[in-house]
């Protein structure tokens, strides 16, 4: 990941703008009584840090990012062919991205409804896609001996 584990390195725009947003989602939080946080797409648990930071009462964290658990799904399944499963990497990180700009504070609309990022990522999708059944179809590779 470009930026490291840093808020610019998960496509923030700042630090700033990713606690905005934190402060934001945690509105729902009782800051008095303990509770457990299941984080899907946690990226580097940037909300865990921020939590325990403001003195919130979490007990139990269970960070998940959608990439790396289905990356090594695709591991055990059909990720044989050479290069499908970056293709698999590029269709899940389009989507990713193209989910994430939906909640984002950012208003640049660039095709109706869509920003800039959607499209690129609807574009990324796009190519995955066909580099996946190009390469599933390809003939198999030679088993080892």
């Amino acid at each position: 990941m470009a930026g490291g584990a840093t808020a610019r390195g998960v496509d923030w725009n700042s630090e700033t703008a990713q606690e905005l947003r934190f402060s934001q989602l945690i509105k729902v939080i009782d800051p008095e009584r303990p509770f457990s946080l299941l984080d899907y797409g946690c990226g580097y648990g940037a909300l865990a840090a921020y939590l325990l930071r403001l003195g919130y009462p979490l007990e139990y964290y269970a960070g998940y990012d959608i990439l790396e658990s289905i990356l090594i799904k695709a591991r055990e399944g059909v990720a044989n062919q050479p290069g499908w499963l970056f293709m698999l990497w590029l269709v899940l990180a389009g989507l990713e991205r193209f989910l994430v700009e939906f909640l984002r504070a950012k208003d640049d609309r660039f095709i109706g409804a869509l920003t800039l990022a959607q499209v690129i990522s609807l574009s990324i999708v796009a190519v995955g896609v066909a580099g996946m059944m190009r390469t599933r179809n390809a003939a198999p590779e030679p088993a080892a001996a």
